[in-house]
């Protein structure tokens, strides 16, 4: 059995080791201007891996956090580059039930890091899969109130395709503007001033047909 099962399971993560460089993971929304009654997408993006090489991502353990009283949760889509889900090439979760406002995304791939230290596996390998920078996951949210909020994000695990803690820093996303659908209501100086023009032009005409009786 892979070595990165036993890591997962027995690391829990918070705990990384020194790398060469730092990968980045971030979300960033389709858009930062919406109206109430909009629906919106978020990717979550991982890059400064390996293009093709090591080191490549084989388990990923995340908390996205959202505004309950802005965004609604409708679903997620897992990308395929930890291998395809559909073949058993990885398996994934998502939760948005355990804390309200917070959605854990997991998934672990079994695809082998390599074909080098595993001579007896079969492709696909992870370095042959990943390039540098790709989508893990895009989530799915209606807008339903006012404000300005983010979707901020959390690192319970990030693995690479042995199984080895990866080095890494947070980008969360952009504040996002959600303006309300009610329309502006005028300003009261506007008609009040309407009218006092229509009482002066009202006063002037009664004043020309006095003076034209009277004359």
């Amino acid at each position: 059995m892979k070595t990165i099962i036993t890591t997962v399971l027995l690391a829990g993560a918070l705990a990384f080791s020194a790398t060469a460089h730092a990968i980045t993971i971030g979300i960033t929304p389709s858009t930062t201007t919406l109206a109430v009654g909009d629906t919106f997408s978020a990717d979550v993006i991982v890059s400064d891996l390996g293009n093709f090489v090591p080191p490549s991502l084989g388990v990923f353990d995340l908390n996205i956090a959202f505004t309950q009283t802005t965004f609604g949760f409708t679903g997620v889509n897992f990308g395929s580059f930890l291998g395809d889900l559909g073949l058993g090439e990885a398996t994934s979760s998502v939760d948005d039930s355990t804390t309200p406002g917070v959605i854990n995304l997991f998934e672990l791939s079994f695809l082998e890091a390599d074909g080098a230290t595993c001579l007896l596996c079969i492709p696909p390998y992870l370095d042959d899969i990943q390039p540098a920078s790709f989508v893990l996951a895009t989530l799915a949210f209606d807008v339903i109130g006012a404000g300005v909020s983010a979707l901020t994000l959390s690192v319970n695990s990030l693995g690479d395709g042995f199984g080895d803690p990866l080095d890494f820093v947070v980008e969360d996303g952009s504040p996002i503007i959600v303006r309300s659908n009610n329309p502006i209501p005028e300003p009261a100086t506007v008609p009040l001033l309407a009218f006092g023009i229509a009482l002066l032009g009202l006063g002037r005409v009664q004043k020309t047909v006095y003076l034209l009786l009277c004359g």
